[in-house]
């Protein structure tokens, strides 16, 4: 085989057949072709992608295909090997053998100087061998080019940061999400990010779950992002909101609420920001987690958000968020709720819902860690409250689009499949699939003339 991962450094071939229809096709034309092939979406950096899946799916086939590529014969060799773009995505996850190692140097030989997606999973104490720590110190020395890096690190995480250099200007860096399995603040990497995040420029997304108490005495660099997302763990109150005042550009804001939390004071008054926090360009507000405080106390902060239209939260914030809603009400266009675990949504929280009077698409989303007897029932209560409404005219009606992600096969819920047959004319061929998308007319008499439309697609529960 001319390339493998245990076979890593296979040197080039000197002679090329030039016979293969293939040539006939510019030689830069190919690289493109290949480039495409290796392209990775956002999901690694997304603080939400499930831990230990780092390896599997479509980051899998992203990670091996240039080997593979270099594998099928020496024509495809000579292009894959004299194309750098392929070989930017690094990926380091548990548990780490030489073959990676070996994979890893030859990522960063071959990528040559372009700049580097990295995902480094590390979360358990136990796993932070010393070959953890050579490949990490290894990819330090590539630290200028980084350019989307999510790392994953155990508690004790010194270890990982105490070499990066002082003076290294990240200047292709432009997300950077940093997650420990264990919300811990240590003086390391709290003086790495104060010291590295004004050497880059181009840093526009930053999420640090716990580990990071924002420095507001640096500021230039809080202009450049657009998004950011902390939890608030170990975040005093009044600094955060100073913090995020000073970075008006953000178009999407996440805040992840602990069970406890000194962020909110307990609800004190001292906690709550001495002026409104003004984001004229937020569009996204994500809000999960866990929280009991009076919310309504920092509904007046909220008087520069113009543009905001779009609202994601968890079960656990629904209600409380009451005042929130009534802030927006004529604003957010789009509304999606997380089911989390030990959680449902109530009539009084769905309700509450219904006075987001501009809503137009509303999606529930099932956890999927939700046992598969609570899952039905959360959405059959939520379309009980729905169908309740309709009958008084509280329902929401500019809405058109209502999905249902992580809904139950239907087979295995047969009453949820009668109750929308029962309430909505409800009438699809059986089906295996995981997603309902429920699209409604735009009748004057509202629900009465709903349209409904259910669209299955393939998945696994």
């Amino acid at each position: 085989m001319l390339d493998s991962h245990a076979n890593g450094q296979e040197p080039l071939e000197t002679s090329v057949s030039r016979r293969h229809p293939i040539w006939s096709l510019p030689f830069e034309l190919l690289q493109v072709v290949f480039g495409h092939v290796t392209v990775l979406d956002d999901t690694p950096w997304d603080e939400n992608h499930p831990k230990r899946a780092s390896k599997a799916g479509a980051d899998l086939y992203v990670l091996c295909a240039p080997f593979w590529l270099a594998a099928i014969c020496k024509e495809w060799r000579a292009i894959a090997l004299h194309t750098p773009t392929i070989w930017t995505y690094i990926n380091v996850s548990f548990p780490v053998t030489q073959g990676d190692v070996s994979r890893i140097s030859c990522n960063l030989e071959r990528s040559a100087v372009l700049p580097l997606d990295i995902v480094f999973d590390c979360d358990d104490e136990a796993e932070a061998d010393e070959t953890h720590r050579l490949i990490f110190k290894e990819l330090l020395q590539h630290a200028s080019r980084w350019r989307r890096c999510r790392f994953v690190l155990p508690v004790q995480v010194d270890v990982f940061w105490d070499r990066f250099p002082d003076d290294m200007v990240l200047r292709y860096l432009e997300q950077l999400v940093v997650l420990p399995e264990y919300l811990e603040v240590t003086s390391a990497q709290d003086d790495m990010l104060d010291r590295q995040l004004p050497n880059s420029p181009c840093l526009h997304r930053l999420a640090c779950h716990g580990i990071y108490r924002p420095s507001i005495t640096q500021t230039d660099h809080w202009l450049r992002l657009h998004y950011l997302s902390i939890n608030l763990r170990t975040i005093p109150g009044r600094s955060l909101w100073t913090t995020i005042g000073r970075a008006p550009n953000l178009r999407e804001l996440r805040l992840d609420f602990p069970y406890s939390s000194p962020f909110f004071g307990g609800g004190q008054q001292g906690s709550v920001p001495d002026s409104e926090v003004c984001l004229p360009q937020l569009e996204h507000l994500v809000l999960m987690g866990h929280a009991y405080m009076n919310f309504e106390q920092f509904i007046p902060m909220f008087a520069g958000w113009t543009k905001l239209h779009m609202l994601t939260l968890s079960t656990y914030l629904v209600y409380m968020l009451r005042p929130l809603y009534a802030r927006f009400a004529g604003q957010i266009r789009t509304a999606i709720v997380h089911y989390e675990v030990g959680s449902y949504l109530s009539h009084e929280d769905a309700h509450a819902l219904l006075h987001l009077s501009a809503v137009q698409t509303l999606e529930i989303r099932s956890n999927r860690a939700l046992e598969d007897n609570n899952r039905p029932l959360c959405f059959a209560m939520f379309f009980e409250t729905l169908r309740s409404a309709s009958t008084n005219g509280t329902a929401l009606g500019k809405l058109r689009v209502l999905k249902l992600s992580g809904m139950p096969r239907r087979e295995k819920y047969e009453r949820l499949g009668e109750f929308l047959e029962m309430n909505f004319d409800y009438d699809a061929e059986e089906d295996s699939g995981s997603d309902v998308d429920i699209l409604f007319g735009a009748g004057d008499d509202g629900w009465d003339d709903a349209r409904l439309a259910a669209f299955y697609s393939t998945g696994q529960d």
